[in-house]
């Protein structure tokens, strides 16, 4: 068992989801909380990851034409 102290902010976020009916229990909140924080993670590793590859292509002289940072992120967000 973990004990969180939370902030007046962080109970109130917790109460509404609650109160929206779509969560059933506390641990459902903080379940979903924690899913939502590990998918940004893996989002945020695969931009880095991609940002490295540019930066590397970039240094070669490697160019690419149709580049979209819009396309890029779409994309992540899709997980690819």
């Amino acid at each position: 068992m973990i004990n969180v102290n939370l902030d007046g902010e962080s109970l109130l976020i917790i109460k509404n989801a609650l109160s929206s009916g779509i969560y059933g229990s506390i641990d459902d909140v903080v379940t979903e909380a924690l899913i939502l924080l590990q998918e940004k993670n893996i989002k945020l590793e695969h931009l880095k990851m991609h940002l490295l590859q540019g930066a590397e292509q970039a240094s070669r002289g490697e160019f690419v034409d149709d580049f979209s940072i819009d396309k890029l992120l779409l994309d992540l967000d899709a997980g690819q």
